[in-house]
């Protein structure tokens, strides 16, 4: 994806209309301790880590997260 704009305008978009959270100590311990057979994108196993401390589903397209079935998914 490319970004017609300076990276920090884009960010503060994104963040005035979505909630942004931070990476807590609580979603790298779940995302450290996700099964082998989770994908194995370090960035996906925060996002899923994140999603189950937070106890919400996960809005997302990507067929491995869907399939492994370790956080509830939408979409």
């Amino acid at each position: 994806m490319k970004v017609d704009m300076p990276i920090e305008l884009f960010l503060e978009k994104i963040e005035s209309r979505f909630l942004v959270f931070p990476l807590s100590r609580h979603a790298a311990r779940l995302a450290a301790e996700l099964s082998p057979t989770f994908p194995g994108d370090p960035f996906d196993r925060i996002i899923a880590g994140t999603a189950l401390a937070e106890n919400l589903p996960l809005i997302t397209v990507d067929q491995n997260i869907r399939v492994s079935r370790v956080v509830k998914t939408i979409w």
